[in-house]
């Protein structure tokens, strides 16, 4: 009910996937570690980034937050 949300469903895809866990200052960093790990092993892009949210920041400390980033591969 809130008009600032979305909900979205997308279709199945294969993904290369990575938890971060720390502060979203950070992300980043995983963001550069998995594009680093697409270069060298020759994986394609093939949509558009996802960011699952594991908890709350104003529940949890910002060392103890987790993300999921997901980035859709060409099979």
């Amino acid at each position: 009910t809130d008009p600032e949300m979305e909900v979205k469903t997308f279709p199945a895809c294969k993904v290369l996937s990575f938890i971060h866990k720390g502060s979203y200052q950070k992300l980043h960093e995983a963001y550069a570690f998995l594009l680093k790990y697409m270069q060298e092993n020759n994986l394609e892009i093939s949509g558009p980034n996802r960011e699952l949210y594991f908890n709350d920041p104003s529940e949890v400390s910002e060392k103890d937050l987790k993300t999921e980033i997901q980035i859709p591969i060409k099979e």
